[in-house]
């Protein structure tokens, strides 16, 4: 299993998108694992709104096979996600949310700062959309990263 490089900036901060980010500080770009504050930059990306209509995109510019996703909350803030939903899609207009037996697939995440949650996924697409679906402390967080197979 190979990283796509999320965390090493391979996937380049244009192609990183989000529903809304809280100020240029919290932004969609910043939503890497282990990212470390530098300056007034903050660790992650926070959205603006703490609704479940909130997300995060992430486009590869090829098509890839997503096998894992890991979340992580804020290094610097006790932000964090507690689940989120998937979808994939080709294009970038049309999605296909991640299910297990007909049924939309909920990751749950551990509440770990330090260490990233893990959970597996299979999917193929060019975009990935994560859909936090709870998350703590009014500003919703989430830095995740996608291996290929």
């Amino acid at each position: 299993m190979k990283a796509l490089g999320v965390s090493k900036g391979l996937v380049k901060k244009r192609y990183i998108k989000a529903s809304s980010e809280w100020d240029r500080y919290h932004a969609a770009h910043l939503a890497r694992l282990n990212q470390k504050p530098t300056g007034r930059y903050k660790g992650g990306w926070s959205a603006k709104k703490n609704n479940r209509k909130q997300w995060i995109q992430f486009d590869f510019r090829r098509p890839v096979r997503i096998s894992k996703i890991a979340c992580q909350g804020r290094s610097d803030a006790k932000q964090y996600v507690t689940s989120f939903a998937v979808a994939y899609s080709p294009d970038g207009y049309r999605w296909t949310p991640f299910k297990v037996n007909s049924r939309l697939k909920v990751m749950m995440t551990k509440l770990r700062f330090k260490q990233p949650s893990t959970r597996g996924i299979d999917g193929k697409g060019v975009f990935l959309l994560s859909i936090p679906s709870s998350s703590e402390r009014k500003v919703m967080k989430a830095i995740a990263i996608i291996d290929t197979a």
